[in-house]
This record gives structure tokens, sequence and C-alpha cells, in this order.
């Protein structure tokens, strides 16, 4: 038998490979922002979330659960501060949102996925439940779907991303327990992260499944937060931007160790002093000739 070619990792230190991959995590954890963040990072050639090297190339996104409104507008803002040209790409990043056919185990749904995806290094379905409509997530059974989305991948050369949402547990259960449904929807992947989150502290991630190499990787943090910029009617706009930012294992656990609730978190006081900076700044600037503190303070609601 011949040799195998090595594996065409996408990011190699997320065990991001052609086949299918889960995302998973509770509302408002942060999976689909992150993942879009990651995209874009793909296909810009840049570090995903400013740290893992990626392979650069075209993605795709097929958004059954945000609608085009809220994925295109976290595109834009995220490539304002990233600092991305999103008509530059063209149908380098290819996203459906809202599509009105969903897949099933079908072969025409194979074929429907081997053309979204073909020519793609990496992509995303959002989400499971939405794509898949007739599956039955406590059955068995419903590893099919995932099992097609893995075949297709393998078979183009794509990693295929597909966010999966988890049940709520206690702080000392299991995360490879939490995705919702039956267990097989947890064997079916290559590789599978959980997130995380808490208010004003970094989205957890945490690397459940590494099937490829079976080595699982280090958990990490990211921090999504809105970045000032300038708006349309001159004055700073708070969603100008999006970011993603890796946080560091020592980094995660000394905000996740931090006492006195989330208003106290490290994260928090950082996003306010570099909001309160960019404000002061853009009200000197706009006042060559300068002002007193109690102008200054009225103007930027510092007391």
């Amino acid at each position: 038998a011949k040799p195998r070619p090595p594996i065409a990792y996408v990011c190699r230190d997320l065990a991001l490979a052609p086949g299918c991959s889960i995302f998973g995590g509770g509302g408002f954890s942060g999976k689909t922002p992150s993942l879009q963040s990651l995209m874009l990072s793909i296909v810009a050639g840049t570090p995903a979330w400013g740290h893992f090297e990626c392979t650069p190339g075209d993605v795709g996104h097929v958004d059954f659960e945000q609608g085009p409104d809220l994925t295109f507008l976290k595109y834009q803002r995220m490539a304002r501060h990233m600092k991305v040209d999103l008509e530059g790409l063209g149908n380098r990043l290819a996203c459906s949102s809202l599509p009105r056919a969903s897949f099933n185990d079908s072969e025409e749904s194979a074929d429907e996925l081997r053309w979204l995806f073909e020519g793609r290094k990496a992509g995303i379905i959002d989400a499971f439940r939405g794509a898949f409509p007739e599956a039955q997530e406590n059955d068995s059974g419903a590893r099919k779907y995932l099992d097609m989305v893995h075949r297709a991948g393998i078979e183009i050369g794509c990693a295929i991303l597909v966010i999966a949402h988890s049940r709520k547990l206690g702080d000392d259960a299991d995360a490879r327990s939490s995705l919702r449904g039956s267990s097989a929807l947890f064997d079916a992947p290559q590789t599978v992260w959980m997130l995380t989150g808490a208010r004003g502290k970094p989205t957890r991630c945490e690397n459940v499944k590494e099937r490829l190499r079976g080595k699982l990787r280090e958990s990490f943090g990211l921090q999504i937060k809105d970045v000032l910029g300038p708006g349309s009617d001159g004055e700073l706009d708070d969603e100008w931007g999006l970011s993603v930012d890796y946080v560091s294992p020592p980094d995660l656990q000394v905000a996740y160790d931090t006492d006195g609730g989330d208003d106290n978190s490290l994260a928090v006081n950082a996003e306010r002093v570099a909001s309160l900076g960019m404000r002061i700044l853009h009200v000197i600037t706009c006042s060559p000739d300068g002002l007193g503190m109690a102008m200054i303070r009225s103007m930027t609601g510092c007391t």
C-alpha cells in the first residue's frame, strides 16, 4: 500500500482538518462570532484570533440561525477591526443565510454539501438543529447526518465546522457529555471543542475530542468585545468593530479566579479603561484649543 500523505490541517493547533468537527456550547457562549472570526483569518491569511497559524484559503458559511442582518453585520464589524477588505474578497468568503432548503440524509443532500464547500479550506454550518431538522438528537441514528458531513469534507478537502448546542451542566460535570442529544453526536466528528462563557469573562475553549492524533489541545480563552471607532455622524460608535482575541491559559485562569463578581473582573476593567481612553482621545482631538477638566468630564461621562 502507498504511504498516506500528511494530514492537510487547516489549523494544526486546533486539530482542524478535512472532515467534520463540532464547536459546541450553550447560548451566548461565543460559538458563532468565534468561528466567523476564524473564517476571516483563514481567508485573509492571518493567525486565528491573533495567535493560531492557519492554512490560507477560501471559506464558506451556511447560516440557519442568525439571519442575514446579524451574520453579515458581524463579518463587517470584524473585517473593519482586522483591516480586511470584504468587498475585495469577492466570493472567497461565501455566505448563505437562512436558505430555503435544509439537509437530510439523502444523496442529494450530500451532493449539495459537496457543492457548497468544494474548493474551500473551511466552512461553517450554523447550527446542527437548523441544518438537519429531521435529525432526532436523542436517537443514536442522528449520527448519520454528521457522518455525511464528515465524508463530504474529506472528499472535497474541506474542514466543515458544525455548531451545536449543549446542555447546561454543573461545574464538576464532564464537558464531553454536555452536547445536547445522543452520545452518538460526540462519536461522529473527528474533533470537538466545547465553549463556555460567563458574563464579563473570556469564553473558555476546551478540546474534548481529537481523533486524528489522539492528543487533546490545551484549553485557552477568547475575549469577544466591541471596538470603538468613528461613526457616520462624526461621533464615536461603540459598535464600529468587533474583536475576538486569544487569551492564554494563565490569563484565562486569572480571569476566572478573580473574586468580587463579574464587574470586578480583569476583562471588564480593561474594557472600561480602553473605552474611556478612546472617548477622551476623541474629545481632545476634536478640540485642539484645549478643554478644562470639567468639560472633559461632561463630554466623556467620567466623574
